[in-house]
Order: C-alpha cells, then sequence, then structure tokens
C-alpha cells in the first residue's frame, strides 16, 4: 500500500487512481494504542475520493461517534475490522482492554450511521488455536452485516507469532460452516489474509464445501473443485469486502 499521510495526497492519489481507470481504494493504517485508525482528520478527502465516482473501502479499527458519523456523511462503501469475541485475546494480542465490548460499540455506531459493515473474524488469533471466534459471529448476528469476512492467521517473520502453527485448514472450514449456517442470507467471503501453499488449497476447497460465496484469490486447485461440484465460478477484480454488492 502506498503512504497517503495528509488528506491533499490522499485525494492526490485518489485522482490519480481514477485517471488510471481504478474503480475504487481501500484506506487503511496503523491503529493506535486505542486500537482507534486515525481517520477523522481525513472526512473531507474521503467525501472528496467519493465524489470522484470511486468506491472506498475503510478498515476502521475501533471508531468513536465522530468518526462513526463522518464515514456515514461521507457514504463510505464499506467499513472492515476485525471482530474478537473473547476478552483475554483483545487483550493479549491487540492489547486492548475489554475488548469485545469496544468491538460491539463500534458495530453499532457505524450501523447508526448508516455505513455498510463487512466484519472479519479472524481464525487462529489466538496462537493458532480458536479463542473467540464463534462468540464473534454470534456478536455480529445482532447488527445486520452487509458480508462476513473470514480471515486466517498467517505467521509472519519477525514477529511474536513467527513460529506459530496456523489454524489447520478444516478448523477454518469447521468456522465457515457455521458462519454459513449462521447466517443463510448474508453473503460470506474466505478474505485473502490466509497461509498460502497446500495450506490455502485445502482452505480454498472446504471453504467452497462450507457455501462460502466467494473467495479471495482463490487457487486453480479451488476453482476445479468448485467446477466438480457443479458450480460455474464468477471472478470479480472487487476487494472482497464489496463483493456483496455483487451478490445482493
Amino acid at each position: 500500500m502506498e503512504a497517503t499521510l495528509t488528506p491533499e495526497k490522499l485525494l492526490e492519489r485518489a485522482k490519480d487512481i481514477k485517471a488510471r481507470g481504478g474503480e475504487g481504494v481501500l484506506i487503511s493504517g496503523g491503529s493506535d494504542s486505542r486500537g482507534h485508525v486515525p481517520l477523522e482528520r481525513f472526512g473531507d478527502a474521503i467525501a472528496a475520493v467519493k465524489d470522484l465516482g470511486l468506491k472506498v473501502v475503510v478498515h476502521t479499527g475501533l471508531v468513536d461517534e465522530a468518526t462513526a458519523q463522518m464515514l456515514g456523511a461521507a457514504k463510505v462503501d464499506a467499513a472492515m475490522l476485525d471482530i474478537i469475541g473473547d476478552a483475554s485475546v483483545a487483550k493479549n494480542v491487540y492489547h486492548i482492554e475489554q475488548g469485545p465490548e469496544k468491538m460491539a460499540h463500534t458495530l453499532d455506531i457505524l450501523v447508526e450511521n448508516n455505513v455498510p459493515i463487512t466484519p472479519h473474524v479472524l481464525v487462529g488469533m489466538n496462537y493458532g488455536k480458536l479463542g473467540g471466534e464463534l462468540e464473534a459471529l454470534d456478536m455480529i448476528s445482532k447488527r445486520n452485516p452487509q458480508a462476513i469476512v473470514i480471515i486466517a492467521l498467517n505467521p509472519l517473520r519477525n514477529t511474536p507469532m513467527a513460529d506459530v502453527e496456523p489454524p489447520s485448514p478444516e478448523t477454518i472450514g469447521r468456522v465457515l460452516t457455521v458462519a454459513r449456517l449462521g447466517f443463510e442470507k448474508t453473503p460470506l467471503l474466505l478474505g485473502c489474509a490466509r497461509p498460502i501453499g497446500d495450506h490455502k488449497v485445502h482452505t480454498d476447497n472446504y471453504a467452497i464445501r462450507g457455501g462460502a460465496n466467494g473467495i479471495a484469490y482463490v487457487s486453480q486447485e479451488g476453482v476445479d473443485f468448485a467446477q466438480k461440484r457443479g458450480l460455474s465460478p464468477v471472478f470479480m477484480d472487487i476487494c472482497c469486502s464489496l463483493a456483496f454488492l455483487k451478490l445482493t
């Protein structure tokens, strides 16, 4: 991703994307110590990006009322944030006290301000083990999301979890299946953040078996498997968090 550290730089970059034929932008950033992405001062620029005719997806982190109002006024197309259903995982990994309560509040005020939400559930954030994923889905179920995105821990070098074993494809598949059964009419996506290689191939297959509506960066083996099951894959050049616009 490219850094745009001022509102002016953000709008300038968006105009360049528009001129090159781009259709949208993902606005993200690091979180502060409270788990908030410092978005509020970019409000006018985000609204101007929307006025260019671009789709706007935002990684929000936790938000306060002012930021939720700004995102609603700017008419962003989707807000993405990880939802953690276990307070100890939120504290030990994300360093957020009372994480589930704060995440529920964030979802509530985004919805109240007419911001479409596409919450992400990260399987295995508890050092590769399950820890609050089902509780996260339960939390989300009370907020009428536009879509749900399931992602999985992909341990990175030079991080505290570098040597952690990621959750197995079977484990990710179980979470996907529970989400599918619990959200029959909500678009369900397997997101781009997940381990690669054979792990990815098996995870893709479980997502297809579990009834996912879409898979980001699907493997060729996943495409072949879907076709063998009588499905007709459709390819879209769009962020999975906006796939609901095509699926509903």
